[in-house]
């Protein structure tokens, strides 16, 4: 998510011979040209972006970049907005463009299962839902600092890292023992089909037991 003046920036390799130019693309807007900084294997992209410009929602930018051979170019989605944290609806049908990303989310607790006699210390499994979905949060060891005790009906934000995982890993992974037994609680909508027709589970990873930073009422 982002907002104001954004800075985006793009690490170009290409094998055949030296970086020319980069510009990038809002939506279907004009293309704008980025600055261009030599390193020794990847050179970058920098330019400016003002969000400003375009209303909030949902945006497509595409870097272009020319070297010897040709142009190639990558798109990503963003969203601007001011607001810190998104629905979990939205972050499901969105997934892709938050996934890697440190992303905050905030509704009520389902379920919660943590250390014993669930997991070890400082592991287990959260669902949280708000009015437009549910999403689980797997709690990966942690220990130093812990998470806040929680109960069902805890109203909490989270700040977490969206991943997807192949359901066949699921499994057969002890680390995702909870998910094996508490299958029948997963959220709707989370369990998806790669373009290869295998079972992907979406969801998120605490890292840091302070990553659950507030609990309301």
């Amino acid at each position: 998510m982002v907002s104001g003046q954004a800075v985006l920036t793009a690490q170009v390799y290409t094998e055949h011979g030296a970086l020319q130019e980069a510009f990038y693309q809002v939506d279907d807007g004009e293309p704008m040209p980025m600055s261009i900084e030599k390193g020794e294997l990847w050179d970058t992209a920098i330019a400016l972006w003002d969000t400003t410009l375009v209303e909030d929602g949902y945006h497509t930018v595409t870097v272009r970049a020319k070297d010897d051979v040709g142009i190639f170019s990558v798109t990503k989605e963003f969203k601007v907005t001011e607001e810190e944290s998104v629905p979990i609806g939205e972050l499901v049908s969105h997934f892709d463009t938050y996934t890697g990303q440190y992303t905050s989310i905030r509704g009520q607790i389902s379920f919660v299962a943590i250390g014993e006699p669930y997991a070890g210390e400082g592991i287990g499994a959260v669902v949280l839902s708000d009015e437009t979905g549910g999403m689980l949060i797997i709690v990966a060891e942690c220990i130093t600092p812990s998470p806040p005790t929680l109960a069902t009906g805890d109203m909490v934000t989270v700040r977490a890292v969206p991943i997807k995982y192949s359901w066949d890993f699921l499994t057969v992974s002890q680390e995702f023992a909870l998910i094996q037994q508490y299958a029948y609680l997963l959220p709707e909508g989370l369990l998806v089909s790669d373009e290869a027709g295998s079972n992907e589970l979406m969801l998120m990873r605490l890292l840091s037991g302070d990553g659950i930073q507030e609990v309301y009422q």
